[in-house]
């Protein structure tokens, strides 16, 4: 899950405090840096993803039960111990809302799909950093492959599925705001087909998240060719003039 992906994130960025390494904009040489900061900016992105899940259980964990087919019941219930038994925090406050609410799952799906970002994006830094013309970093033998033709490639295939996968859950959460959009209260056959592409979101991003965890988990990094890197091309420029700027104004 996310929070383990997390924890191995720290765990790689306290082995790599001294590991030079350096950082990107718009994909020029900007400024030397260290591999565990690059690390820790994905920890910091999946903690959102994570959090985001948080907030939105809080609309997800309220009961319907109650709303009959739209204008509640004559019968006596009791909807908060019935949403009691069944585990949810509180009750809907409006059946008709309660019959044909289903933001819950939009928002759900728009979570995985900013997951599906976070994780598109380091699977697409890995298949930079693995070209030979950067070298910083080579993929475990498990998550490659070699070419169809060219005997002295090696792959990474699995990062490259896995940045091409991410992109369903942006499809499945259009589907899904489209079915919801313009429908009148309360209940629609429509709503029912919501959930196979929630399902597909889910599913879909949570391999992604095991594929990436584990590819990040097993990756090498060349030391040499990233100090050689952050050394490079005056990436130092922006820090050498701060020193003239601080020292002899």
């Amino acid at each position: 899950n996310i929070k383990q992906f997390i924890t191995t994130i720290v765990e790689m960025a306290k082995e790599n405090l001294d590991t030079l390494f350096i950082a990107y904009t718009h994909l020029q040489h900007a400024q030397p840096t260290t591999f565990a900061h690059h690390l820790m900016a994905y920890a910091n992105e999946l903690r959102r993803d994570c959090e985001r899940f948080y907030d939105t259980y809080k609309r997800v964990d309220i009961s319907p039960l109650g709303a009959a087919a739209l204008t509640t019941t004559g019968f006596p219930i009791n909807r908060q111990r019935t949403a009691e038994l069944l585990g949810f925090s509180e009750v809907m406050d409006n059946s008709i809302d309660s019959v044909s609410s289903r933001d819950f799952v939009a928002e759900a799906a728009f979570d995985y799909a900013m997951l599906a970002t976070t994780l598109g994006k380091i699977a697409d830094e890995i298949v930079i950093w693995s070209s030979y013309e950067f070298r910083m970093v080579e993929c475990s033998n498990a998550y490659s492959s070699t070419s169809s033709i060219m005997p002295q490639k090696k792959n990474p295939d699995i990062a490259e599925l896995a940045r091409g996968k991410s992109t369903v859950a942006y499809g499945e959460l259009m589907t899904i705001l489209s079915m919801l959009k313009a429908i009148p209260h309360s209940y629609n056959r429509d709503l029912q087909e919501l959930t196979p592409h929630l399902w597909n979101t889910v599913d879909n991003t949570n391999d992604i998240l095991k594929i990436v965890h584990g590819m990040v988990a097993t990756l090498t990094i060349n030391k040499e060719r990233t100090k050689q890197l952050a050394s490079a091309n005056f990436a130092t420029a922006t820090e050498l003039a701060d020193i003239m700027v601080r020292e002899k104004n």
